[in-house]
């Protein structure tokens, strides 16, 4: 399906057992999560209670092209600092991990709960774990049309983020129950 396209659902849910990069005072984490490529970039809340094991919950979308998910040259990036009052937010670590890897350890459509080690750039050792869920799932076949248009893909690309919207929606209210979408 050359030109197709897949639609990343990622969770970053907490971290835990984080290096202190603080001398004085309360580690105050927070993420930002970036996909090469994408001028998307989402921020998470600070957590001011978790201190080296925060928590966040963060939804984010992504939309990838079917040759993002085969190839090992686009990343998934999720950097962690600190926030400090008085001088700029210090750097905790990050995870950088390649979309096709993501895609390779998928379980099918369904929810895939990942926790893998929190880096830093240039230093060997595990600093954290990061704990994050997600669902990596092809657009609907009907997005090309038998003589090769694509002027299906847009409206069908908006009623999978429509379907996958009202899934959430559904699933703060009523848990378990967005699995009815992605049967």
């Amino acid at each position: 399906m050359a030109g197709g396209c897949w639609f990343l659902d990622l969770t970053l849910n907490s971290a835990t057992g984080l290096l202190d990069v603080r001398e004085f005072g309360r580690m105050k984490v927070y993420a930002e999560v970036t996909i090469d490529g994408k001028p998307t970039k989402y921020k998470t809340p600070v957590d001011y209670a978790g201190e080296t094991n925060p928590t966040w919950n963060l939804r984010a979308f992504y939309n990838l092209d079917y040759e993002a998910v085969k190839r090992d040259d686009t990343f998934l990036v999720i950097k962690l600092y600190c926030e400090r009052s008085f001088a700029a937010d210090k750097y905790v670590g990050e995870l950088k991990m390649s979309i096709k890897w993501l895609f390779d350890k998928r379980n099918g459509d369904q929810l895939t709960v990942a926790n893998y080690y929190v880096n830093r750039a240039k230093e060997d050792g595990e600093f954290g774990i990061l704990n994050f869920s997600y669902r990596l799932y092809e657009t609907s076949p009907e997005m090309s049309n038998a003589d090769g248009d694509s002027s299906g893909r847009k409206e069908s690309f908006s009623r999978t983020v429509l379907k996958t919207a009202a899934a959430i929606a559904l699933e703060s209210l009523i848990p378990g129950s967005s699995d009815i979408f992605f049967e």
